[in-house]
């Protein structure tokens, strides 16, 4: 593979509870560049135009980018589906370890489709996927149902994305919560999961990510970090997160 890419594609339906693997295509990942990029495509070419967000023909898809688990500083994960909030295109992105944890365990992304008959939740563990009965987890929140998961699967650094009771409850805006204190909070991923009977994914991966020049790869990514570091407005986004960005969307400074 080129570097900075893993190989896989994981490609899960839930109404027939089948799950393979297929190949990353670098044609397409090298056109549509990033998990923003390769994810709009699986849409455009899975998803008919008037699907239903919550219903089982909708897909949502985990996406990872190039940079994804490399020395690079402040990347993200992507999860895009049609959003039950606007009817349109969405993009949510979120921190943490849930991407790096993807990668490592062979996939670059994950399509998740149809509707499960049961509260269900998707466990990675390299080339070891199964889907699971989440009957017992279904109404707890995001804290707990990352706890029982960990605890069921034997395994505390597994990496757990959840919702919790208003995913559950199909609110249009509901979240899907990462690594427990991180969300990807835009147009209502959460609500897609919750239609779909999906209350968690876990993962945990033993492999690496190559990159095609690690040295200079290496000290550009330590430059990045640098400047981020000595960054005013970059330490208030980390700091307060996207609430710091009410003071400058406000009317108050027009």
């Amino acid at each position: 593979m080129t570097g900075g890419y893993v190989g896989k594609i994981l490609e899960v339906d839930l109404t027939t509870e089948s799950i393979r693997t297929a190949t990353l295509d670098m044609n397409i990942a090298e056109r549509f560049v990033g998990g923003k990029g390769y994810a709009a495509r699986l849409l455009w070419e899975h998803t008919k135009p008037n699907v239903d967000p919550m219903g089982p023909d909708n897909i949502i898809i985990f996406a990872t980018g190039p940079l994804t688990a490399t020395s690079c500083p402040s990347t993200r994960m992507c999860i895009a589906t049609k959003s039950p909030l606007t009817g349109t295109f969405n993009d949510a992105y979120v921190g943490g370890h849930f991407a790096a944890e993807l990668k490592f365990a062979g996939y670059h992304l994950i399509e998740i489709k149809g509707a499960c008959k049961r509260p269900t939740y998707l466990v990675i563990r390299d080339d070891g996927v199964e889907l699971r009965d989440a009957s017992r987890i279904w109404g707890k929140d995001t804290f707990e149902t990352e706890d029982a998961i960990r605890a069921e699967c034997g395994d505390e650094s597994i990496r757990v994305a959840c919702i919790g009771p208003a995913g559950e409850k199909l609110v249009r805006y509901a979240v899907v919560n990462v690594d427990r204190f991180r969300q990807a909070a835009r147009g209502g991923v959460g609500t897609v999961m919750g239609s779909k009977k999906l209350k968690a994914v876990a993962v945990r991966g033993a492999g690496e990510v190559k990159v095609a020049d690690p040295e200079t790869f290496d000290k550009l990514s330590a430059e990045a970090a640098k400047s981020i570091e000595g960054d005013e407005g970059l330490y208030t986004m980390k700091r307060w997160g996207t609430g710091r960005s009410l003071l400058f969307s406000s009317d108050q400074d027009r």
